[in-house]
């Protein structure tokens, strides 16, 4: 398990807040324009979860980034994002048929604590939104797993704001 919650933490802070969230009481980072946490080189994973605390503030824009791997993200590896592309929650795997696991059209509320999980069993991605599955399932066909790489936690790409839509808003409890 990577764990990037502030108990025995596995990433490189570039610029992010650690903190108590003091309406929740959550440990958490704080993102914003061009900080991120980068995460070393990870394993391939042929079966993963990835779980997290999620909180957008108010100025929420498209492409809420949260979990993408360092370089380009269309390149491969996965993609995790909230409020992207008219959806809730958003998974990508690169280069990978379908690539796109959505969730529901629903898009969450600013300034509110949502539980994150994706899941990825070697064929199917799902997501889920407080513990309940949303949207459809994506079954991939080309790729039967995650690739190794270095990520990045809380921004786009490289570090930097990509687009000019840093997640800019509060992960806790981010476990792999």
């Amino acid at each position: 398990c990577y764990d990037c919650s502030g108990y025995g933490y596995n990433g490189t802070n570039n610029g992010v807040i650690l903190s108590n969230d003091s309406s929740s009481g959550r440990f958490s980072a704080q993102f914003a324009s061009n900080s991120y946490i980068e995460i070393p080189s990870l394993p391939q994973f042929d079966k993963v979860t990835y779980s997290m605390w999620v909180k957008i503030p108010s100025n929420a824009q498209a492409y809420r980034s949260i979990f993408t791997p360092k370089g380009n993200p269309t390149a491969g590896g996965i993609w995790l994002s909230v409020n992207t592309e008219g959806v809730n929650l958003w998974a990508y795997q690169g280069g990978n048929a379908p690539s796109y696991c959505k969730g529901a059209s629903t898009l969450l509320n600013a300034d509110t604590w949502y539980l994150y999980t994706h899941t990825f069993d070697g064929t199917t991605g799902q997501n889920y939104l407080n513990g309940v599955a949303v949207g459809s399932a994506a079954t991939y066909t080309t790729r039967t797993y995650i690739p190794r790489g270095v990520y990045t936690l809380g921004d786009s790409y490289t570090g930097t704001s990509w687009n000019g839509t840093p997640f800019d808003g509060k992960i806790a409890d981010f476990k792999i």
